[in-house]
């Protein structure tokens, strides 16, 4: 080891030579070969050539110069989204719109984003058409008069949510049906 044979490691002095510990991205007997992708490095990803070695795109899930740790949120998989760390690594909350482990894609009607109401997908994108009683772009919160529900009649907040009082003629939850007036005359 005095002749400081490891290019990029440390040296240790062995029976008869000598052993190198190669830093990240090197190998070889005296760590003086860059890693490259033909060395296959990224266990749980893709690998690209750089000029100073390679570099691992990682799956969804996985960390690390070779993706070899599950992810955790210090790692920011989240694009879009808030992250929870969980005993098998980590969990992601999306926002509206946003679905994918890592909220990294736009969500489709497929993905199940309106919990209270049907979905229309719109080609970038969705449109939910919330169930009576239900507002929000996911339909996920309890509708109150300034979602302006009524369509014929007059709203009032509950505890609840809302009661529309329905003009004459009208019914329904949202005071969308019309009724048939049926007049009596006498002869």
């Amino acid at each position: 080891c005095s002749d400081s044979p490891c290019k990029h490691g440390i040296c240790h002095d062995s029976t008869g030579g000598y052993h190198c510990s190669c830093t990240s991205g090197y190998t070889g007997k005296n760590c003086d070969s860059a890693i490259k992708c033909s060395d296959n490095p990224c266990l749980s990803g893709s690998c690209r050539d750089t000029s100073g070695g390679y570099q691992c795109d990682c799956r969804p899930g996985f960390a690390g110069k070779n993706c070899e740790r599950a992810a955790k949120c210090s790692d920011t998989p989240c694009k879009k989204g808030t992250c929870r760390d969980t005993a098998g690594g980590y969990q992601c909350s999306c926002p509206p719109g946003y679905a994918g482990k890592n909220c990294d894609r736009v969500a489709t009607c497929s993905d199940g984003p309106c919990r209270e109401g049907t979905c229309r997908d719109t080609g970038t994108s969705y449109t939910c058409t919330c169930s009576p009683g239900y507002a929000g772009t996911n339909c996920d919160r309890g509708a109150k008069c300034s979602d302006s529900p009524c369509r014929n009649g007059v709203c009032k907040d509950t505890s609840t949510g809302y009661r529309c009082a329905c003009s004459q003629g009208f019914a329904g939850t949202n005071c969308g049906r019309g009724e048939q007036t049926v007049l009596f005359c006498k002869i």
